[in-house]
């Protein structure tokens, strides 16, 4: 199976989920294809300044086909992966 993710790219399940960073890709205990990714619980809003609060550091692992990426803020991102893909 061709990696659509690598390390670093944010992405969220397609059912629904917080943004998540991939951590790791790598063979399942089922051996397929695996994404290891980190993300924190959503926490509470704090009634006391504009700032929102974060709960835990979370780990999950995903098949490919269960998450989608995450738009990036910067277009210079997409650039540079594209660049380095060439390079390969």
């Amino acid at each position: 199976m061709k990696l659509i993710f690598e390390v670093g790219d944010v992405v969220r399940l397609k059912s629904g989920s917080p943004a998540m960073t991939v951590d790791y890709i790598g063979i399942g205990p089922w051996g397929e294809d695996t994404v290891y990714a980190v993300w924190f619980e959503e926490g509470s809003d704090n009634h006391c300044s504009s700032e929102k609060s974060y709960g835990a550091l979370q780990r999950g692992e995903f098949t490919h086909d269960s998450l989608d990426p995450v738009k990036t803020l910067s277009p210079i991102v997409e650039i540079l992966k594209l660049a380095n893909a060439e390079e390969r």
